[in-house]
């Protein structure tokens, strides 16, 4: 990802990037912003609980993910309303539409990677109308498919169909 703030910095002189949580590489990804020269525009809060207060303010939510079997913060990001830019690996791509609801690029050591994450990165940095917009039909799928509503009906669709051999 320090690859992509590198090149986006240009034309985005005040990005600020956050990235929360923690893990096993975060070390690694902490040195390499150093070593970069990036420690203007990197913010390292740790882990958030909860996260959708920082999430509710981002411009645009980056996964740049390796691996990621489904991912909530994607579709938390899109439930609050805020555009996403997510790796196709995964479960990723089952939750966003690239150009539709959000922008999907390759993972990020994939072949020409750096170049897909910085066009789909500057397209919202820079027309967040066109974010926002996809962000708002992101929102409507979300909601269609992980909301309150359709959680309720998908449990009473379950629970309320009679069982064979069952006497109401």
């Amino acid at each position: 990802m320090h690859r992509n703030i590198k090149a986006l910095l240009p034309q985005f002189p005040g990005l600020l990037y956050v990235a929360a949580g923690e893990g096993e590489t975060l070390a690694t990804v902490q040195t390499e912003a150093t070593r970069m020269g990036l420690l203007n525009h990197v913010c390292f809060p740790g882990m958030l609980n909860p996260v959708a207060p920082l999430i509710r303010r981002a411009d645009v939510l980056v996964m740049p993910s390796s691996y990621e079997p489904l991912g909530m913060s994607q579709i938390e990001a899109l439930g609050l309303g805020v555009p996403v830019v997510v790796s196709n690996v995964g479960g990723l791509p089952e939750t966003v539409v690239n150009h539709e609801t959000g922008r999907v690029c390759p993972a990020p050591h994939a072949p020409d990677a750096l170049s897909a994450w910085v066009n789909a990165l500057t397209e919202l940095l820079a027309d967040p109308i066109k974010a926002r917009d996809m962000a708002a039909r992101g929102q409507q799928a979300v909601l269609s498919q992980f909301g309150h509503s359709a959680n309720l009906h998908g449990l009473i669709d379950t629970v309320g169909k009679p069982r064979i051999g069952h006497r109401p």
